[in-house]
């Protein structure tokens, strides 16, 4: 259970390290692969990157969504 918990609780930042695996695996032996997983294997890393980015280092997304979408600079983090 101890494994479990530890999964549980650093899902994210193993997926970050498969992510780095992953991107010197693809981008040192590229002929390896067929083109078509190799597709596979670049959307699944863009699935490991954003999830680590999301859950590691949350925020950003409201200062992001004011500015953009409402035009405001004074209230970043609060939703209106």
């Amino acid at each position: 259970m101890k494994i479990f918990r530890f999964y549980c609780r650093y899902w994210a930042v193993i997926g970050g390290v498969l992510f780095v695996f992953l991107a010197f695996f693809v981008g040192l032996m590229p002929d390896t692969v067929a083109p078509t997983e190799r597709l596979m294997m670049l959307l699944f890393m863009a699935l490991l990157f954003h999830q680590f980015e999301e859950y590691v280092f949350p925020g950003g997304f409201p200062a992001a969504c004011n500015r953009g979408l409402f035009g405001e600079n004074d209230i970043q983090y609060n939703y209106d």
